[in-house]
């Protein structure tokens, strides 16, 4: 019976080679300038088209039965003859690989995986069969992760049924959708607020009814069990529109009233974006992850909080890990007689001064970086280049934050229309322990010969970089030459030895190249391995906060 299969296999792909080279033949032929199209020739090409489709149906057959003589094998482990422990395992990992859709706003995911993260999947595994209905309703864990989508007619009935199913476990609620009518909402986030461990608000709209949605929360919440909040204004707004928070609605106390206090001060993680409680609110107090996040596109726009302000908020959070800052931070009188003293931050490990929509300002970064003063563990650093007449490299102020820092893993965001050499040799001097550096939206076009600059070229000095011990290269939208680009990296003493593109162009002597093999042929002997990423495929590194998008999300 196998040599049998075997036969008629190998009878099937030498037959599949011939066909498709008369098929290319065929192809070949209709594409010649002079080649007769017949209606003869048209219908023929229409009944093998319709031969085709069958033959994939009977591949489709064979599969089948392949498929069902594995599952009768004793040395093959049948997903229902598993037992429960092991299954309810595999539930929990499916859940993990489902996009939340606090994503949504993520750039990278195309509009397929965004509707299907309107689609959490515990419901789905109930439906498959009733001993997986029994075993997912089992597990409390599974359904404690609650998607409420308010355009969705059936996504309230949803979650009191998941809120029932997670037993007293802790709650992580997040929320979507139009904010119009949200009498239903408030009814069921007062039921759920006293078990939420985390709440994420995602507001669509302009509709001021978001203010009680979380005066609802805050009002029902248990001091102690809510670590984890996010309100993150995803649609566009004017100055005016971008404020401190003082009512929550029309009945209810200052933001920074006692009231709230108590749930304030027990938050460990807080993310922002266009909406934030007063600067002296208890909110800021005892942090270990801080995101003020703003999508203005001016600096004029942007709400300000001065350096005495963003000082206290430090002082006030010593245990930082994340920070993410991206608000306008102006001097007041006291700071003009003279910059306070760093903060000391020792378990800072992420900091993100990029921006989202604005080009970068050099007041922002020479205003911040000199109150930082993190410790000894490994920081990840993501910060945007200046214009074309600037280095950021070059400026004092980073220069010294990277001197008093041990940057590992550096985030550099360009702008593609300037083009400026990598120095490599003096970042190696800078951060001598980085090890992953990111250049987001790079160009390596070649300055023209009438460059006139203060910044000397590399042809005219040594940019070897005998210290440097980059371990890993990330090109993200960059636009790559690829003779200027390989030969910059061959002449470092350690090229990095992983090398990757993700949503790269590439040149080659001035012309578009899509070649795979003509890419890594490039690099070869300069780089041990050279990725190409698929154009689909997650931001790299898997790891690595987008600042483009929500953050991580407890």
């Amino acid at each position: 019976m196998s040599e049998e299969l075997k036969d008629a296999r190998e009878n099937l792909e030498h037959a599949l080679e011939r066909y498709l080279v008369a098929c290319a033949t065929v192809r070949n032929q209709a594409q010649l300038p002079l080649f007769s199209h017949t209606q003869e020739h048209s219908t023929r090409m229409a009944d093998e088209m319709a031969a085709i489709v069958a033959c994939e149906k009977n591949i489709g057959r064979a599969k089948k039965f392949i498929s069902q003589a594995i599952n009768h094998s004793p040395f093959v482990a049948r997903v229902n003859g598993l037992p429960d422990e092991i299954l309810g395992r595999i539930f929990h990992i499916t859940l993990g690989l489902q996009p939340c859709f606090t994503n949504i706003n993520d750039p990278d995911l195309n509009d397929e995986r965004k509707s299907v993260a309107f689609a959490q999947i515990p419901e789905r595994l109930s439906h498959v069969c009733s001993r997986w209905r029994r075993l997912a309703c089992s597990l409390p864990n599974l359904w404690q992760h609650i998607d409420i989508n308010t355009d969705a007619s059936d996504d309230m009935t949803r979650a009191y049924s998941r809120m029932n199913r997670a037993g007293r476990l802790l709650l992580d609620v997040h929320i979507i959708g139009s904010l119009l009518d949200v009498d239903d909402l408030n009814l069921w986030i007062a039921s759920a607020a006293p078990r939420m461990k985390s709440f994420t608000l995602i507001i669509c709209d302009q509709f001021e009814t978001h203010e009680s949605v979380l005066a609802t929360c805050f009002r029902n919440c248990s001091p102690g069990t809510l670590e984890h909040l996010t309100i993150w204004k995803e649609c566009a707004s004017g100055p005016s529109e971008t404020t401190l928070i003082l009512y929550l609605d029309t009945l209810s106390p200052d933001f920074s009233s006692p009231e709230f206090e108590p749930i304030f001060r027990q938050l460990k993680s807080l993310r922002l974006r266009q909406v934030y409680p007063y600067w002296t609110s208890q909110a800021y107090h005892g942090l270990s992850e801080l995101h003020l996040a703003s999508h203005q596109i001016s600096q004029s726009e942007l709400l300000n909080i001065t350096i005495t302000q963003l000082v206290a908020i430090l002082q006030s959070s010593p245990k930082l890990r994340v920070l993410r800052l991206d608000l306008k931070v102006s001097e007041d009188q006291r700071d003009i007689d003279g910059l306070p003293t760093p903060v000391r931050l020792d378990d800072l490990e992420v900091l993100d001064l990029s921006s989202e929509s604005r080009k970068p300002s050099l007041d922002q970064i020479e205003h911040v970086l000199p109150l930082l003063a993190p410790g000894t563990k490994p920081l990840q650093l993501t910060i945007d280049d200046l214009d074309e007449e600037k280095h950021l490299v070059l400026e004092e102020v980073v220069q010294a934050f990277l001197t008093r820092s041990n940057v590992t893993r550096l985030k550099l965001v360009c702008d593609e229309s300037d083009y400026k050499e990598i120095d490599f040799e003096l970042m190696s001097r800078l951060a001598p322990q980085l090890q992953q550096f990111v250049l987001d939206h790079y160009s390596w076009v070649e300055y023209s010969d009438n460059y006139v600059g203060s910044y000397p070229r590399f042809h005219e000095r040594d940019n070897s970089a005998p210290d440097s011990r980059i371990d890993y290269l990330y090109l993200h939208y960059c636009e790559v030459d690829l003779e200027g680009c390989s030969k910059l990296l061959k002449d470092l003493v350690h090229p990095p030895r992983v090398l990757v593109f993700w949503r790269c162009s590439f040149l080659q002597n001035r012309e578009r190249t899509f070649d795979k093999e003509e890419i890594r042929h490039a690099f070869e002997g300069v780089c041990q391995d050279v990725r190409i990423l698929k154009w689909d495929a997650p931001n790299p590194p898997d790891d690595w906060a987008s600042s483009d998008g929500m953050p991580c999300i407890y």
